[in-house]
């Protein structure tokens, strides 16, 4: 058993797969005996310490110590300040994270293990000699600089997950044993395999309808499944935001698309018993964000693959480089003809039952982590 504290920049609760990602991660060291502390900051109107409320929100039932740190910073989550937005986040961003490192500098758990998705606090606990582990999801000028200063130190792990957001850092091959890529995986606890699929034409994407503020091509979908070659499949989208959503399922109403339902945000137990009755997912995303097109690993993706949904997907790198790529069907973005063309072809496809998709559960995932946390102990050699 391990004192690990995971220290974010991120808001708790949220309806976002990262935040999600984080408290899965804290979930399952739980589970594994760990003793776990969680540091956020108190940035948004919604932010709460109260493990009950975080309990409700994201479906679990474990404990772990919670911190939420003061956020008096120019940085917060409310309306009314738009302006120079990110320049004001870096800012609260830098300036929260010295807070943090205050606090953790001066709690009786200085020696723990630490995992983090912040870049400053990344730097912070690296330069003090820390034991820490970098989650490694996006590329940026700022987290270049300072990772490529963090290898230098000793007591430092990152993990990337994707092998193309490993790439496009451009790692000297002197640092290759501080860094390791682990996808994304699936909550096993979830699942069941006695829910039975409900009919072979259902289709479904689950996600957030926007991604860094713009939509992911959902209007694209509403307008391929009002295709009368699509009148026999039926498409399912769970996601917020509620008022993106609305105004999604007020255009469909209009045009009077029967098979399209968007059910908004649903409670994790309802997203996935969905999935399971679903026969299709859908991968979808923009081309003009770099991450979408290059380095994301999509939680639903691998939900998708432990629900036995058969997947298709626009044809990214990102998604060429996924586990299991080769049972993906892709279609080229934007282009409606070859996306119906691809659904139907499904038709002659047998569904993915693999077993190997095991792998990609949070189980296994946690226990690729505890090897990280072996080594900057000590107690296992270093992967060659």
């Amino acid at each position: 058993m391990n004192n690990i504290t995971y220290v974010t920049y991120q808001t708790f609760p949220a309806n976002t797969a990262n935040s999600l990602q984080t408290i899965t991660n804290l979930k399952f060291l739980v589970k594994r005996k760990h003793n776990v502390r969680l540091i956020f900051p108190n940035r948004s109107l919604d932010s709460s310490s109260d493990l009950k409320t975080l309990q409700s929100h994201y479906q679990f039932s474990e404990f772990f110590e919670i911190n939420m740190l003061g956020h008096n910073l120019p940085f917060r989550d409310y309306k009314g300040k738009a302006l120079f937005k990110k320049i004001r986040f870096h800012l609260s961003h830098y300036l929260w994270s010295k807070k943090a490192y205050k606090f953790i500098e001066s709690s009786n758990r200085v020696n723990d293990i630490f995992i983090t998705r912040s870049d400053w606090l990344f730097y912070f606990l690296a330069k003090k000699n820390k034991k820490v582990i970098f989650e490694c999801h996006q590329v940026s000028r700022l987290r270049i600089y300072l990772i490529k200063k963090c290898l230098k130190f000793e007591k430092i792990k990152i993990i990337f997950t994707h092998p193309l957001l490993l790439e496009d850092f451009k790692i000297d091959e002197n640092y290759n044993e501080k860094c390791e890529v682990i996808h994304n995986a699936y909550d096993e606890d979830f699942f069941d395999n006695k829910i039975k699929k409900k009919g072979s034409n259902t289709v479904i994407f689950v996600g957030n309808l926007l991604r860094f503020g713009k939509t992911r091509s959902i209007e694209f979908f509403i307008d391929a499944f009002n295709d009368s070659r699509l009148s026999t499949f039926n498409l399912k989208v769970i996601g917020g935001p509620s008022s993106k959503s609305n105004k999604y399922k007020e255009l469909v109403k209009k045009k009077n698309i029967k098979n399209i339902k968007f059910l908004g945000h649903l409670p994790r137990s309802e997203t996935l018993f969905e999935m399971q009755q679903a026969k299709i997912g859908l991968l979808i995303n923009s081309s003009e964000s770099k991450h979408s097109l290059r380095h994301t690993s999509p939680l639903k993706y691998f939900e998708y693959l432990r629900a036995k949904l058969q997947i298709v997907a626009v044809d990214f790198p990102s998604h060429r480089e996924l586990p299991f790529n080769e049972n993906i069907i892709f279609f080229d973005e934007d282009n409606k003809e070859m996306f119906i063309q691809k659904l139907y072809e499904l038709k002659d496809i047998e569904p993915f039952e693999n077993t190997e998709y095991e792998e990609f559960s949070y189980s296994s995932r946690i226990k690729k982590i505890e090897k990280i946390i072996a080594r900057l102990e000590g107690l296992e050699p270093p992967t060659l």
